[in-house]
């Protein structure tokens, strides 16, 4: 399915979109920009591209892919260290198939 055909007749409230927060070092100002502006324009395009991260969306590949190195290498140590000496307690960290995504947010 396209996805303009997805978002056919679909309105939006561009009110998060529009929102600009600045922070000085005496107070959080929060303002509207203009839907007509060109920094209003420019927020609607990148809210409309699919380049953006939700919350709904995993970890990025890389950070996946350095997540399973590093478990899947502090688990063989750990069976290293029992291998050489038998009295050694392994502790493993069993992984999930969410895991990389869950510690990414």
């Amino acid at each position: 399915m396209s996805r303009s055909f997805r978002r056919k007749n679909a309105t939006y409230e561009y009110y998060w979109v529009l929102r600009d927060d600045r922070i000085d070092m005496s107070r959080h100002r929060v303002t509207l920009l203009d839907q007509a502006s060109k920094e209003g324009r420019r927020a609607i395009r990148k809210f409309h591209s699919d380049s953006q991260q939700t919350m709904f969306s995993g970890a990025p590949a890389w950070f996946r892919k350095i997540f399973k190195k590093k478990n899947s290498s502090h688990n063989l140590r750990q069976m290293h260290q029992w291998i050489k000496n038998s009295d050694y307690e392994p502790v493993l960290n069993i992984r999930h198939k969410y895991s990389a995504t869950y510690a990414w947010w």
